[in-house]
């Protein structure tokens, strides 16, 4: 769905963004790695929620299996998969 998606992760010196800490780039399928090749946006979101601490991963969870509701509900054990492998990418 994304082929060219990618994640990059990066802590930086001071408040601009001039001087690196450290930075890491995931240009592979993350969410294809945990068998989720749609979940990219999940991934990402993951990610993010690992470098600013916007909610918890429980919050997270329930806000997405709301989202997707009763006829969507198979699709949550692949989106908490993918959420999970985005966080786990930029620790």
């Amino acid at each position: 769905m994304f082929p060219n998606a990618k994640i990059e992760c990066a802590r930086f010196k001071g408040r601009s963004a001039g001087e690196f800490i450290d930075r890491k780039t995931y240009d592979y399928g993350i969410a294809e790695q945990v068998g989720n090749p749609k979940g990219a946006n999940v991934a990402i979101l993951g990610a993010v929620m690992a470098k600013a601490d916007v909610t918890s991963l429980d919050s997270m969870m329930e806000a997405i299996r709301i989202e997707l509701g009763e006829k969507k509900a198979r699709f949550l054990e692949g989106n908490k998969k993918a959420l999970q492998a985005g966080m786990d990418a930029c620790k």
